[in-house]
């Protein structure tokens, strides 16, 4: 069974001048063997704001809500 875990956590100033937490979040997948039963293996990535609002990654640093809504840039 995949799970997540943090890999990151900053602030990060959206457009509408108040700050926000960004969590970066990374897929971990069990991947044992007999000669190593507790390797994983790491997948996908995701950037989300604290409350689990999933954004996308821009240029420069910058992420946005879906939709291009909100636009956030790391402080």
């Amino acid at each position: 069974m995949s799970r997540e875990i943090e890999i990151e956590r900053f602030q990060a100033q959206g457009d509408d001048e108040k700050e926000y937490t960004i969590v970066i979040v990374q897929e971990v997948k069990p991947a044992g063997s007999l000669e190593n039963p507790n390797a994983t293996v790491r997948g996908m990535k995701r950037v989300l704001l604290i409350d689990g609002t999933q954004l996308t990654a821009g240029e420069g640093g910058a992420f946005q809500t879906p939709g291009g809504g909100l636009k956030l840039t790391r402080i």
